[in-house]
């Protein structure tokens, strides 16, 4: 399970090509078959599928992030992509704070895209979601929060490209200025809402969030370090209810030790190494001290330490040393 870019892709292509198996994705609808055009579920056995069905559980599906030819494993655990909930991007807090038991409803929910012979002969799209208890163990990625928002502001200036937006392209670049640019105008346009949450939950006993909300108003996009906040501690609750083993995964562990991290994850996963498999890491950027300032970082170091459980300072803590 993993905050969106934090390295979830990355880490499905890597155990794909490492073991020459197929993963898995909760979002059928977004992994097509390249011939089908529909979601394939990663369960092949059409009795299981069907006895799912019937119970309207649905996935998880085939997720062909390396793009050659993958076999499913018949032993050890398939990696599985869920996003669970509480992550989207330009939304006031009232939409992505969850409780714990709808944040683990969410780690089982997704998409997928069928046919219906009996109702259409066009593909369907529709909501999935499976029991949780099906879930074995957690790999739970870890990414830093300075990069993560950096990416998440990326992924949203290739949807500006993507859908051909304009005036937002002619707004923001995808550097450092336009970065800060949209970030201030998102802090613009949902500050009101993060207050009055904030003075909400204050006036019910819990000053933590209004406190961390004075020391990063000025910091860009303050309120996706608060999703971010959010997200991992419910991923540390959602695995300790259900009892599962969890494997925490920091992405720059792959540059740090790649042998190491690969070895790590495919014994957790029970997955033996391919024997054509070929390593490559490309180190990707960090944003930190290019796209905040020094007084901004500071800022973020302690609202984080204000609003993290202690369990997930223990794990962020390296990021601001």
């Amino acid at each position: 399970l993993s905050f969106p870019n934090s390295g979830t892709s990355y880490t499905m292509k890597l155990i794909e090509t490492a073991t020459g198996h197929h993963v898995a994705s909760n979002y059928g609808d977004h992994n097509l078959h390249k011939v089908t055009k529909l979601s394939e579920p990663f369960f092949d056995n059409e009795k299981v599928f069907n006895d799912m069905r019937q119970r309207g559980s649905i996935g998880p599906f085939i997720a062909d992030a390396g793009g050659k030819k993958m076999t499913r494993t018949d032993s050890g655990y398939v990696i599985t992509k869920t996003h669970c909930g509480g992550y989207c991007f330009k939304c006031a807090p009232k939409k992505y704070t969850l409780t714990d038991s709808e944040f683990i409803l969410k780690c089982a929910s997704g998409g997928w895209v069928y046919k219906d012979d009996f109702k259409s002969v066009e593909p369907i799209t529709a909501k999935t979601v499976y029991d949780p208890k099906i879930i074995q163990r957690s790999v739970h990625l870890i990414r830093s929060p300075y990069d993560n928002m950096v990416s998440r502001y990326h992924l949203e200036h290739n949807h500006m490209e993507r859908f051909d937006r304009q005036k937002d392209l002619a707004k923001y670049d995808r550097e450092r200025a336009g970065f800060r640019k949209f970030c201030k105008d998102l802090n613009k346009q949902y500050d009101k809402e993060e207050q009055e949450f904030a003075l909400a939950a204050k006036k019910n006993g819990n000053d933590k969030l209004k406190k961390a909300l004075d020391i990063v108003k000025d910091v860009p996009c303050y309120e996706d370090l608060f999703k971010y906040i959010n997200w991992h501690d419910h991923a540390f609750t959602a695995t300790a209810k259900l009892k599962m083993p969890t494997l925490i995964l920091h992405y720059n562990d792959y540059e740090t030790d790649f042998d190491g991290t690969l070895e790590t994850l495919l014994e957790f996963l029970e997955q033996p190494l391919a024997s054509d498999f070929t390593k490559e890491f490309i180190e990707g950027k960090s944003y930190e001290e290019e796209f905040f300032t020094e007084d901004e970082r500071k800022a973020v170091k302690k609202a984080t330490k204000i609003l993290a459980s202690d369990e997930l300072w223990k794990e962020l803590s390296r990021y601001f040393s």
